[in-house]
């Protein structure tokens, strides 16, 4: 999965034109509306720069997806299918060195974004509006507040503009949150390297497969010592799973 972000000012120009560079995140009705519907569609981790909840409207599709390149597209989709798409395609153990990292800063654990490389999508709640969203981050420019007070006007790299129904403050901090534990993962050399099987030696750390690995040897040696049986192969994976994998 190519994580490097070196095109943040390109648009489709067909589907994004020049004449119009304004959308209010608001109307998630008219977004539907203008959307082409795409059933299997999934998150672009680089192009895609807002994933919105469109299941508390009465329309047949459950999300819509605002890509650089492939325009507005709706999906029968779920936000949570799409997203746990994206953590799943993530470098193996990302999220739960994400987690451990966050409980090192003493940062609070909620509404944590998934990162890897330059890509950053962080969780958004809309004042007034159901279901969680998701922002590309790396896409973020700068933000005004709207003349009216009461949401903030995001700047994208690629030119568009964007009508929030969150504060400038909220946004900023979500924002900045992203942008410190991007910094932070990206100077840990380990957390690149999936395949450092130095161990602890030298400051190193072992990739992410051999410390699964590890937990997986040392639960069913631990419950055929305390329970003279093996766990059950398939719940043994699940629960390795769970604690691995991102929950979205």
């Amino acid at each position: 999965m190519d994580t490097k972000y070196d095109f943040r000012r390109y648009r489709n120009k067909q589907q994004w034109p020049a004449t119009e560079t304004s959308y209010d995140l608001t109307d998630l009705a008219g977004l539907v509306s203008r959307s082409e519907r795409l059933d299997g569609a999934q998150v672009d981790y680089l192009q895609t720069f807002f994933v919105l909840d469109t299941s508390q409207l009465a329309v047949e599709v459950n999300a819509v997806i605002l890509d650089s390149q492939r325009g507005i597209i709706s999906t029968i989709q779920t936000v949570p299918q799409l997203m746990r798409q994206v953590a799943l395609e993530l470098r193996f153990g990302a999220q739960q060195q994400l987690r451990e990292l966050v409980d090192s800063l003493g940062l609070t654990p909620f509404k944590l974004p998934l990162i890897c490389g330059d890509m950053q999508f962080i969780p958004m709640t809309f004042r007034h509006f159901a279901g969680r969203h998701w922002f590309g981050a790396h896409q973020f420019n700068f933000a005004t507040t709207l003349p009216t007070g009461t949401g903030t006007l995001l700047q994208l790299w690629n030119g568009l503009h964007l009508a929030l129904p969150v504060s400038k403050r909220a946004l900023g901090h979500q924002v900045q949150r992203a942008k410190v534990l991007q910094q932070r993962l990206a100077a840990d050399r380990a957390y690149y390297d999936r395949f450092n099987y130095g161990g602890a030696i030298g400051g190193q750390r072992l990739a992410p497969e051999l410390v699964q690995a590890s937990y997986r040897n040392f639960s069913q040696h631990l419950n055929v010592v305390c329970y003279d049986a093996p766990l059950d192969h398939h719940d043994l994976e699940e629960t390795l799973a769970d604690y691995f994998v991102v929950r979205v």
